[in-house]
Formats: structure tokens, C-alpha cells, sequence
């Protein structure tokens, strides 16, 4: 399962084209928008009021609701700011912050400043480490 919002359905589309996914790939979320985070993945309100969208900890928030709302046992989550401008919280082009849950699992998280899509899309799929996950 995957929430999206700066890769607007982009990683999960990416995924859908591996052999054998439809026995693997539940679904996405794409909540471009705050309320969005909050109504489909029940990101508390107060959390981005507080700290912005594009946080660890919103990233985090996002990856939990997507696991508890889907029939998935692991979830990533990509929030960041894709440009071409700073986010309405000041947040700088290319910040992504990246969490993926599982079940039984302590989440894992990282945060980058990648100068693109694809990139950040790269990130997820290579950099985050699920081996020892």
C-alpha cells in the first residue's frame, strides 16, 4: 500500500508494472492536500497544523493510516515538495520525508532534499533499509 502526495500516485503506478503485483500491491492513496491526509488516512490535524505536511512525522502518520486502513501488512508513505516553488509552510523544493510501516515492525523513516520526482521515487524504492527491515 502506498500514500502518496508529491509522487501524486507515481510510485504506485511504478509498482503496478512489476510482474506478479496484483497479488502484492493493494492500492494507493494519493492526499495531495492536508485535509486529504486527515479525512483518508487520519492524520491528526493538529500534527500538521503544528509541524507543516512535509515532516517525518506526517510522513509517519501517513504510513500508520494506510496500514490500518487497508488489508496491506506494510505501507509507504512520500510527502514532500515537488515545486516549482516552497510549500505554504516554507518548506524548501526537493525536501521529501519518507516512512514506511509494517505490522509487528518499528517504522522506518528517512528524509532527503532530492532536486526531483523520479528521484524521490528512487529513494524509496532503493535507499530506504528494508534489508534489515
Amino acid at each position: 500500500m502506498t500514500a502518496e502526495s508529491c509522487t501524486a500516485g507515481k510510485l504506485s503506478a511504478l509498482l503496478s508494472d512489476a510482474p506478479g503485483a496484483g497479488e502484492h500491491l493493494h492500492g494507493s492513496f494519493v492526499t495531495y492536500t492536508k485535509a486529504n491526509k486527515v479525512k483518508a488516512l487520519g492524520v491528526d490535524a493538529g500534527l500538521l497544523k503544528a509541524k507543516g505536511a512535509v515532516c517525518i512525522e506526517v510522513a509517519l502518520a501517513m504510513a500508520k493510516g494506510a496500514l490500518h486502513r487497508s488489508p496491506a501488512d506494510v505501507a509507504v508513505a512520500v510527502t514532500g515538495v515537488a515545486g516549482p516553488d516552497p510549500d505554504e509552510d516554507g518548506n524548501p523544493v526537493g525536501l521529501v520525508c519518507i516512512a514506511v510501516a509494517r505490522d509487528g515492525r518499528e517504522p522506518l523513516h528517512i528524509e532527503r532534499q532530492q532536486p526531483s520526482r523520479f528521484r524521490i521515487i528512487q529513494i524509496c524504492l532503493k535507499d530506504l533499509p528494508f534489508a534489515r527491515w
